[in-house]
């Protein structure tokens, strides 16, 4: 969803709050992933925010800000990467020794994009724009959500973006969909390859995904819903809208 956003502040402009020459349009999206394994529980947001239009001299499709949160069994950790010009202000507060409290800058080299933001580089949202058939080799910031999970250092790697020259139809629970296939490889970690089917029709949607890792989504179902006033009782049904059932209480 598009949202004023402060560059100063980084965060959403509250009305009148921001003098316009320091706001400018963003499109926001929320990644919620809850799982568990064994007895072992995680809950993880990404929200990455990608500017609509220019910004700190960098193009519209650019990611302005990552911000990511973990809460698993073990403690909880928080981190966000501010994108300017020539380079990246990352703010990490974490429980897990190593990775407590940091405030460091990395670079952000020219045609640079986030893996966090590749979501968005599937639907246009993001550049670099490929053409049907066309594949364009650049460099790729590590996700935070693969830092935090696989115990790694956020680094700069090659990765080669390519879109299939032909559309496909492809059937999930949603229904069946023309879609545009995106691809990536990243140079020697084969399991952070993805493919992205995307439908062709606006507006865009993300239909299906896969990762070299195992990990599948599929899209269950969609609704367009001020979500933001439905969090009372009695809302609870609006979850089946999506294709989803509403959460029992917890059991012991």
């Amino acid at each position: 969803m598009y949202e004023p956003f402060s560059n100063s502040a980084r965060v959403k402009a509250d009305p009148g709050k921001h003098p316009a020459t320091d706001e400018f349009p963003v499109m926001k999206l929320n990644l919620v992933e809850d799982f568990a394994t064994g007895v072992y529980d995680y809950n993880l947001m990404t929200s990455v925010f990608v500017a609509m239009s220019s910004v700190n001299n960098l193009p519209p499709g650019t990611p302005t800000k990552v911000s990511f949160s973990s809460q698993e069994w073990c403690g909880h950790v928080y981190e966000q990467m501010l994108f300017d010009s020539s380079s990246i202000r990352r703010t990490r507060h974490s429980y897990f020794d190593g990775e407590g409290d940091v405030n460091d800058t990395l670079e952000f080299p020219k045609n640079g994009i986030s893996e966090d933001s590749l979501l968005f580089w599937a639907r246009g949202m993001a550049g670099p724009v490929l053409e049907p058939g066309q594949s364009i080799e650049v460099p790729m910031l590590t996700s935070v959500k693969v830092t935090r999970l696989n115990h790694v250092t956020a680094a700069w790697s090659n990765a080669k973006l390519s879109r299939a020259a032909e559309t496909q139809k492809i059937k999930v629970a949603a229904g069946e969909f023309e879609v545009d296939v995106f691809s990536v490889s990243v140079d020697n970690d084969a399991k952070r390859s993805r493919t992205i089917y995307v439908e062709h029709a606006f507006p865009h949607r993300i239909i299906r995904w896969e990762l070299g890792n195992g990990e599948k989504a599929e899209l269950l179902g969609t609704e367009r819903m001020s979500y933001w006033k439905m969090n009372g009782p009695g809302f609870e049904e609006a979850v089946r809208k999506l294709g989803l059932n509403p959460r029992p209480g917890r059991t012991m």
